[in-house]
This record gives structure tokens, sequence and C-alpha cells, in this order.
């Protein structure tokens, strides 16, 4: 039927009132002129095809270069504050534990210090109360023990070699004479009342 449209039951009745109306050279009539002696009047419309005015060229290219070049705004993400790592953990023998838990009031934050098994770059194993726990790297403090720098020094001194110095007896150092110390005057209100210190902090009272 020469029409583009799918629907075409909806464009029958079109098609075959245009098929009527034509003017055929031959006959020099339409089909209708013949069986009703008189044309048809047809709405113009249905055959002139009206052109939208075009809006202005200039504005709609303004206006997709404008579109075009907007771009999203990126979001700020106050959130991402960076953790702090001690750099002694990556050499250090023994950590403290941080207490990740509500505590009452004038609780020790950290625990230990525990012994460290193994360290990665975020996990830790360490060996808490006989057993060994992995804990995140954030959690951890160094412990900076003396007690390696005896144990080096004692090290030392055993290593064959080495000749340790024999204690020698010494005179016996004279005794200082206790020397008495001074009484102190007893602390008086304004009012003339003596204060009373409890015994544990008497010797701070100057």
């Amino acid at each position: 039927m020469c029409h583009t449209s799918v629907h075409w039951v909806s464009a029958l009745p079109a098609v075959l009132l245009g098929l009527r109306t034509v003017f055929k050279e031959d006959l020099q009539c339409s089909p209708a002129e013949m069986v009703y002696g008189e044309n048809l009047c047809l709405p113009s419309q249905f055959f002139v095809q009206q052109q939208p005015q075009a809006a202005d060229n200039g504005f709609i290219k303004k206006l997709k270069t404008h579109i075009q070049q907007l771009r999203a705004t990126p979001t700020s993400n106050h959130s991402a504050k960076p953790t702090f790592v001690y750099r002694d953990l990556s050499v250090c023998s023994h950590v403290f534990l941080r207490v990740d838990a509500v505590q009452p009031s004038l609780s020790q934050p950290y625990t230990g210090p525990y012994k460290v098994l193994s360290r990665t770059n975020k996990n830790f194993i360490i060996l808490k109360d006989n057993k060994k726990v992995t804990v995140t790297i954030d959690r951890l403090k160094p412990a900076h023990l003396l007690l390696d720098n005896v144990n080096s020094s004692e090290s030392k001194l055993d290593s064959p070699g080495v000749d340790t110095p024999s204690p020698t007896p010494s005179a016996k150092e004279p005794e200082k004479s206790a020397m008495p110390l001074p009484e102190k005057s007893p602390i008086h209100t304004r009012t003339g009342r003596r204060v009373h210190f409890p015994v544990k902090y008497r010797d701070f009272v100057s």
C-alpha cells in the first residue's frame, strides 16, 4: 500500500479516499466523480504538510556547546582521614594493644606489652595470654623496653674472650651521720585552726 506506517489498518481509510479522488488522465475525471457526479471535498491538511518553523540555529548551536562543556562537580569527602601509624612498628619486638571497647573513666586505653610473632603491612600476630591473636596495625603502639638493652649488655659480659674484673673488697664507707631534720612549723588557717594532713601526704607538704 506504499505506506511507511506499521499500523496499515489505521491508514487504510485515508489510502482508499486518495484512490477514489485521484484524477485519471485517460478518463479526465476521478472515480468519485464518475460515481457521485461531483468531486469529493477533501480537507487540505490531509495532503498539505505544514513545515514547523525552525528555531534559530545559532541559539541551538550555542546551547549544545554550553551543555557539552558542563562537567560534574566533584563532591568533597570530609571523613577520609589518614590513620596515624608509628614507624617503629616495623622493627619493634613488643607492642601495646588499644582497647576498642567502652570502659569506665580512668581506665588504661592500652594493654600489654605483648610480643610480636609476625607482621604484615596491615595485620600483626601477637602473643596475648599465651595465645596467638591477629590484630590490625591501627590498634598497636610500639613498646620501648629497657630490657633489651640490659640483655645486650649481659650478653657482652658473658661472651668468651672478655676478661671481667673481679670484685675487690673495698673499705667500708664511713657511715653518714644522720642529721636531725628541722621540725616543720604547723600550718594554721586564717581563723587560727591547725591543719592536719594525712600521713601519706605529710612528706609533700612544705
